[in-house]
């Protein structure tokens, strides 16, 4: 099976629609999502559908979960605030419901987990995998946990990076090509659709085939100026956090 998995919307519809657009020829047999499709942008009620409508195996977020009144935003910055009680306001009860309804984790064809954020101390959407030291709970609950399993697809952090715990040992993996063992534990991170943070602005997410065990990372370009503009017309995004972000981008290529 190939497995097309994206993570982090964030209603970002533009960039929803560029990565949809980029899979089609891929010959993907199953699209899977690893939460937040709502938070930040101007487009919650149509990602949800988009999702939906694909028939996507999907876990629920953070962002999920405070848009549909499971948790409070605590932890969140004034701007991701800000973004999800406008969210929260906009959502149709169906799409409400369809958030509340989603599992912290699912087990996917019998061939790969998936969970938001961590799956230590137990599945859950708001723990940050930043670092080896953060990744080896997770990766030893995984060797153990789910027998069989030994591949974990999580985002959260909105960054694309790879895990792997081998006779022991945790390291970072940076290829844009994974070939995995059935020997190893792994934590892979396709990075964000919707709102990227590690220096590449354009839409992150990955194929895996779960028969010859690679996994392939993929960016595709998409429409920012269109994305930003909604947010800011719907007060989600302040224009000097916009000019700023921008400015970070251009700088950066």
């Amino acid at each position: 099976m190939r497995y097309a998995i994206i993570s982090d919307i964030h209603a970002n519809l533009e960039a929803l629609r560029a990565v949809l657009h980029a899979i089609e020829p891929m010959s993907a047999d199953r699209l899977v999502c690893l939460g937040d499709i709502v938070g930040y942008y101007a487009n919650p009620n149509e990602c949800i559908e988009l999702v939906r409508d694909r028939a996507m195996a999907c876990v629920r977020g953070n962002h999920d979960s405070v848009a549909a009144g499971l948790r409070l935003p605590l932890e969140f910055s004034a701007t991701a605030r800000r973004a999800i009680q406008w969210t929260s306001d906009v959502l149709v009860p169906a799409n409400r419901q369809y958030l509340e309804d989603l599992s912290l984790l699912q087990v996917v064809d019998d061939a790969l987990v998936i969970v938001h954020a961590a799956l230590h101390p137990q599945p859950n959407e708001a723990t940050r995998i930043r670092n080896e030291t953060d990744a080896r709970p997770s990766l030893q609950l995984l060797a153990s946990g789910y027998p069989g399993h030994c591949v974990c697809f999580l985002g959260h952090t909105h960054h694309r990076t790879a895990y792997v715990l081998a006779n022991g040992e945790v390291a970072k993996l940076d290829n844009d090509e994974l070939h995995l063992d059935r020997t190893s534990a792994y934590l892979i991170n396709p990075g964000s659709v919707g709102q990227s943070r590690d220096e590449d602005p354009s839409a992150s997410f990955l194929i895996y085939d779960s028969e010859l065990r690679i996994v392939q990372f993929h960016r595709i370009n998409y429409d920012h100026a269109t994305a930003r503009s909604k947010a800011v017309a719907q007060g989600l995004i302040r224009r000097p956090h916009l000019v700023m972000r921008t400015l970070r981008w251009l700088a950066t290529g």
